[in-house]
């Protein structure tokens, strides 16, 4: 039996409980004969106990006359529990066998729980067919992760349209999907007002999906009509009096503005962000906003200021117990510092993000906080400690390919070694130089033959 059936059992017992006016004593001794069994039903209660014994869940149930449906949903609650928490497809399945093979049933629910696992539409497509032999009927969840799972726009729209001849109303997920597979701005314009026309039981699903609509501009690169559609969002929004939007927008306004090179309005977007993050209590919002402000301050020159929203962004993330990005603040931070020569300030910072990146197995972030901290560790002199670091990241970037990376790592540690080991350095930078050939950085590549060709002119007049 899935270990969160005893969490979801506790919850059963003592609403039930309570609703009979009992207290944990009296229903130790109507179930079990002994009041001394309390602590057990406590611990029941406050979910410390993950798997309850048979004979324990069947005495509490007759104690309390819990319905079988009642137990049932416990059960299911605690597999789709377990499957939502699956890290991949193949982990879901496993699981979701384990369940079966313990005597309880799949439900729809189950099933969508498994097909928002789905790595790719077959994967999905296979948990939609075995629903159908199962004799489950398929509900608006399951078209919807079978419509987020499709490989292109006509195969999303095929879904709908099969979604509709089924009788099941779309929802404002079914739309905002669809706009997330949209392939250009018409198709996506038609499924929002679509959507503004059929879902009317709650308009502030209209927000999210002029916020798929501007992603979807954006990665198109019209930047400007993704802009028009973040601010049309953040008004909507507002009249709604859907705060959460609100600073939810703003935030992706701002990164849009960033990367227009619109630097004054993209701070004034993230201040205002943290300002409604901060109205609302909702620190997370208020993290991410600070986390995007330190770095356009940064970029600004406006040192003191960036300074000043890293650590107060490391702050928060701490005090929510946000280790991605108070790692990330941190990052920003040491930076920072480096840059102003407060070496031993920026190490330490260094150093701390790594230990949480580790921690929380994020391994491109310790690469890119490893090549940071390899550098100040060059410039500090500690040439030995630096090219540990180096290494360290380029075999961290060759396990996840990333060529990008390995290329800046290359280059960085080419000069690192220069005048100690040329003929290394040559070698590190013609890595560097064959990567940036095959992505295509001709900035990074000129630059790269050019230090390789003063590097054997100098050899050749030694």
């Amino acid at each position: 039996m899935p270990a969160q059936f005893g969490q979801k059992f506790g919850e059963l017992v003592r609403k039930r409980r309570e609703e009979k006016g009992l207290s944990a004593g009296q229903l130790a001794v109507i179930a079990f004969g002994d009041e001394a069994k309390r602590t057990r039903i406590s611990e029941l209660e406050n979910g410390k106990v993950t798997r309850p014994q048979a004979r324990t869940i069947q005495a509490l149930t007759e104690a309390l006359e819990l319905p079988h449906s009642a137990i049932e949903q416990c059960k299911a609650g605690g597999r789709n529990d377990l499957l939502l928490a699956a890290i991949s497809f193949d982990q879901a399945r496993s699981i979701l066998s384990q369940v079966e093979s313990s005597g309880i049933a799949p439900d729809a629910a189950t099933f969508n729980a498994l097909a928002s696992k789905a790595e790719n539409f077959d994967q999905a497509q296979s948990i939609f067919s075995q629903m159908e032999s199962s004799g489950i009927a398929p509900d608006a969840a399951t078209f919807n992760a079978l419509v987020s799972k499709a490989e292109n726009f006509d195969q999303a729209q095929s879904i709908f349209s099969q979604m509709e001849s089924s009788g099941i109303a779309p929802d404002a997920a079914t739309f905002n999907a669809l706009v997330s597979k949209a392939e250009n701005f018409d198709q996506a314009q038609s499924i929002l007002h679509q959507m503004e026309t059929s879902v009317v039981d709650n308009p502030f699903h209209v927000t999210q999906a002029l916020q798929n609509l501007a992603g979807l501009l954006s990665k198109q690169g019209k930047l400007i009509e993704a802009e028009m559609t973040y601010r049309n969002a953040v008004e909507i929004a507002r009249n709604l009096g859907d705060t959460f939007s609100v600073t939810q927008t703003l935030h992706s306004l701002a990164n849009l503005l960033t990367l227009q090179g619109k630097l004054d309005e993209a701070e004034e977007a993230y201040r205002r962000s943290i300002e409604v993050g901060q109205e609302i209590a909702n620190p997370f919002y208020a993290a991410q906003a600070l986390l995007g402000l330190a770095n356009l301050l940064s970029r600004h020159e406006k040192s003191d200021e960036a300074e000043e929203a890293y650590r107060r962004g490391i702050e928060i993330s701490q005090e929510i117990d946000n280790p991605f990005y108070a790692a990330q603040a941190l990052l920003g931070l040491a930076n920072l510092l480096s840059r102003q020569g407060r070496l031993d300030e920026a190490e330490k910072l260094y150093r701390r993000s790594i230990e949480i990146g580790e921690r929380i197995q994020n391994q491109f972030h310790v690469a890119q906080v490893l090549l940071g901290l390899a550098k100040l560790l060059t410039e500090q002199g500690k040439l030995d400690e630096a090219e540990k670091a180096y290494q360290k990241s380029i075999e961290i970037g060759e396990k996840l390919r990333n060529s990008r990376h390995l290329a800046t790592v290359f280059l960085c540690y080419a000069l690192a070694i220069i005048e100690r080991s040329p003929s290394d350095a040559i070698e590190l930078l013609e890595k560097s130089l064959d990567i940036n050939r095959r992505v295509g950085n001709r900035r990074l590549k000129a630059f790269v033959e050019r230090t390789i060709g003063e590097l054997r002119e100098q050899e050749l007049n030694r």
